[in-house]
């Protein structure tokens, strides 16, 4: 991974914040860059058709927007290097959510690491009054140069957060994305960077969000009385947990499932207890959204009493089924359509073309020789969705 920056290229990426058009030239470049690389140049093949002085910088760069641009409405003028397209930077939608819902405008915010600046872009966005600190100077360029991208109005300040004063520091809220290391068996606050319980230390009595590795043990965040938030997108994909304390923390657990804004709070978190495992699936399956079992919130969910487990293991394979259909469940519901031994008979009746395994598989890739020996026996246009109890897989349809 390519990560340290030399002062030439520093002075250049500050060109283009001073100079609004070195800075449009220098994005259709980028985007030249972007074209040739999804058209199947090679590295070589691009840099000798370029010919710029800091080509390894911009196709860095452009590496960086093809990785933000199922991100961000702005992709094809944000300044991301590869860290920060990788693993740092929220996407817009979550940022959005945070920004205008969650932080509320009118509130001063201190984002402390801001790296590329995207999440304090967001906060401005919200109409909060932004201060974003990072200490890296080719990140504290690029907060600069994405805050032009966003036309956002953010304070960037180029230091430690060590060597401010934090009386001097107004800020209602204290944010932070610290950085995670790269390998970690057991994730805690310690070790990131910043550490949250160091910047609580150090900026005392106020209050704070600090965006945590979503798999982090409960009992290895060690603040009391604070709200864990979940958040989901697209209808499974576990995106972030942030920690909020003080006036910011509303339950003790919450899931905001993205872009539908839908959100769950549980004043008590707890476990779903009694949940019998069953072999023969119901008439109805229910896959529930990471975000709701992170939050330990799926004690609250209507008709969760009445659920057998079909199979469970990681969040994101936890299998409920039920002869009863209940509307409004956080997550994919699904009607089952067949058997194990009328599913491919089932699936021509239901004009089935696609399908989608969904049940845990050995790493010898049972799902895949699954769904190619069903969908060679199928042409339909519709899709299903595969699940497997006692007796075998079967099909089933998702409930919109």
């Amino acid at each position: 991974m390519r990560t340290a920056s030399t002062q030439a290229e520093l002075r250049f990426l500050m060109s283009l914040v001073n100079d609004d058009g070195k800075r449009e030239s220098t994005d259709a470049l980028i985007n030249d860059i972007v074209r040739m690389i999804d058209e199947g140049h090679q590295r070589e093949q691009i840099e000798r058709q370029v010919k710029h002085r800091h080509f390894g910088l911009l196709f860095q760069l452009a590496r960086g927007r093809i990785s933000a641009r199922k991100r961000f409405t702005r992709w094809d003028r944000v300044y991301l290097d590869e860290y920060s397209s990788s693993f740092s930077t929220p996407p817009e939608l979550p940022g959005m959510y945070r920004g205008g819902r969650r932080l509320q405008g009118g509130k001063s915010i201190a984002d402390i690491g801001c790296g590329a600046g995207m999440q304090a872009i967001f906060f401005s966005l919200g109409h909060c009054r932004v201060t974003a600190v990072e200490k890296d100077p080719l990140r504290y360029t690029l907060a600069l140069l994405n805050s032009l991208a966003y036309r956002a109005k953010v304070d960037v300040v180029h230091s430690d957060y060590a060597s401010l004063d934090p009386g001097r520091i107004e800020a209602d809220v204290v944010f932070s994305d610290p950085l995670r290391p790269r390998e970690e068996g057991v994730r805690t606050m310690g070790t990131l960077l910043p550490s949250p319980l160091a910047l609580m230390d150090f900026f005392g009595q106020r209050d704070y969000a600090f965006d945590l590795p979503p798999q982090m043990r409960w009992d290895n965040i060690p603040v009391d009385g604070g709200e864990k938030e979940y958040i989901s997108v697209d209808g499974g994909e576990l995106n972030r947990l942030t920690l909020y304390t003080g006036s910011l923390a509303l339950s003790g657990s919450s899931a905001v499932m993205l872009p539908q804004g839908r959100v769950i709070r549980g004043g008590d978190p707890g476990e779903v207890g009694g949940l019998e495992a069953i072999r023969e699936a119901g008439r109805y399956v229910y896959v529930p959204d990471p975000a709701v079992v992170h939050a330990r919130l799926l004690h609250t969910v209507p008709g969760i009493s009445d659920m057998r487990v079909l199979e469970s293991g990681p969040p994101r394979r936890l299998v409920l089924t039920s002869d009863t259909e209940y509307s409004g469940f956080p997550g994919k519901a699904y009607m089952r359509i067949s058997g194990s031994s009328d599913m491919v008979e089932r699936l021509r009746e239901n004009n089935i073309g696609r399908v989608f395994v969904r049940f845990s598989s050995s790493p010898g890739g049972e799902n895949y020789s699954e769904k190619m020996r069903i969908e060679r026996e199928i042409r339909g246009e519709g899709t299903a969705y595969i699940f497997k109890d006692g007796s075998g897989p079967f099909a089933a349809v998702e409930i919109p």
